[in-house]
């Protein structure tokens, strides 16, 4: 488990850069997008684990 940190100075590049092999995810996430912020994670997470368990 990682701490992640609430400033949005420093959740957003942390969270991009720990999901950096998702671009799709992680580029809305740099940018601070609408719907790609620290109350987004439980969703974003969920994204991400729904990607990372499809075969390619």
């Amino acid at each position: 488990m990682s701490f992640v940190p609430i400033k949005d100075k420093v959740f957003a590049p942390f969270l991009a850069s720990y999901l950096a092999d998702s671009p799709g995810l992680a580029t809305p996430i740099r940018a601070q997008a609408e719907g790609y912020r620290y109350n987004d994670v439980p969703r974003l997470l969920r994204l991400y684990n729904q990607a990372a368990s499809t075969p390619n």
